[in-house]
């Protein structure tokens, strides 16, 4: 029998060099992609962390007053800028500037964190000199953006003052009365609104609950004679006797007219007896427009708003509306908006919050907005 020849050869080292670089570039680009999503997914984490550092960092801001933030974060403080004073309240606003705070991230890594109080952004003052800053101006009381501090407890009045402002050609449309060419100068300057707001409260001695039946009578006038009345109605209801607060936000409605504005005659009611009566606060806001709300048109129970003495009964009227040169009111009773139960220090903020990675200096990876209240 013959035996069967063995072999034993091996590769050779030209075929081993040849499988390994084969290989190699096969498996190159999957080690350069898996290289890559380990990169994306680490960055992608540390920016998850540093976001989350950027909310805590904001929730906490929202929490603390100014006093308890200065005294907590004393040696990160780099500015208390001097703002704008608002000298109609006698409030002068302050930008504060925290800088280079340490935090640990969830992954271990160093951030840092700048932030950031800014009630300039909610004021109407400038904060350059000559520009138009256009904010929002809640800490100058004259924007809608009321209806984000008080929440649903109060009774916000704005879109149903201004609404019908902006659809006059269908409620007078609705009356026949105009010719065509009429309805394209149904506009302010050439149409005079005056509004009456009745206010009536009422007590259930059953249930213990206290309704307010709000309604704003709209008249515009054409032409000198020719008039439509838009009504809207607001019901309120309360389960204690404290906290009642009606909101009259009040836009200029004719600004083509230096200081001409609408009339306004409110009137109040307390339907059951005296000794369920409730204190009551009216705050009227004017809206800060080229034209300004003249005081003597605005009638509170048949009395001038600067003729009404707030000490007379548990109707309370706030404003912020300027006495008019023409209003021969004797006394100044009326007193100045507040905040609901706030004083008029309150000042809204914007806070911004950035978070720079592994030192003081370096790259922003993320950054958080949101507002405060003190």
């Amino acid at each position: 029998m013959k035996s069967l020849k063995k072999n034993n050869e091996g590769f050779s080292l030209i075929e081993l060099i040849v499988t390994i670089t084969v290989i190699a570039i096969v498996a190159i680009p999957f080690i350069r992609s898996f290289m890559t999503a380990m990169n994306v997914n680490s960055e992608a984490r540390r920016l998850q962390n540093a976001t989350t550092v950027a909310q805590d960092m904001t929730e906490y801001f929202k929490a603390k007053s100014i006093e308890e933030l200065m005294a907590d974060y004393e040696s990160y403080v780099t500015s208390t800028e001097s703002s704008p004073v608002d000298d109609t309240y006698d409030r002068i606003f302050t930008t504060y500037k925290f800088t280079s705070i340490p935090k640990t991230g969830a992954d271990t890594e160093d951030f840092y964190v700048d932030i950031k109080l800014d009630p300039i952004e909610y004021t109407d003052a400038s904060p350059v000199a000559g520009t138009d800053a256009a904010k929002n101006a809640v800490n100058s009381m004259t924007s809608p953006e009321f209806s984000s501090l008080f929440g649903s407890d109060a009774a916000m009045i704005l879109k149903q003052y201004t609404g019908p402002d902006n659809d006059l050609e269908s409620y007078f449309r609705s009356k026949n009365e105009l010719a065509a060419g009429d309805y394209a100068n149904l506009v302010p300057g050439k149409v005079v609104k005056s509004s009456k707001m009745d206010i009536e409260c009422d007590y259930d001695h059953s249930t213990g609950i206290y309704t307010y039946y709000i309604k704003l009578t709209m008249t515009y006038t054409f032409d000198g004679s020719k008039s439509v009345d838009v009504v809207k109605t607001i019901t309120k209801t309360y389960n204690t006797p404290e906290g009642h607060a009606i909101y009259m936000l009040l836009p200029v409605y004719d600004t083509v007219n230096e200081n001409a504005s609408d009339s306004l005659n409110i009137n109040y009611t307390f339907l059951s007896e005296d000794d369920y009566k409730t204190d009551v606060r009216l705050y009227l806001a004017e809206q800060q427009t080229a034209a300004k709300i003249q005081s003597d048109k605005i009638k509170i129970n048949g009395t001038n708003l600067y003729s009404y003495n707030n000490s007379d009964n548990n109707f309370k009227v706030y404003t912020n509306i300027q006495r008019s040169l023409s209003d021969i009111a004797s006394t100044e009773e009326v007193q100045g908006l507040t905040y609901s139960e706030k004083s008029d220090n309150a000042i809204l903020y914007q806070i911004t919050v950035d978070v720079h990675y592994k030192t003081a200096d370096g790259k922003v990876i993320a950054t958080f907005t949101s507002t405060k209240e003190d």
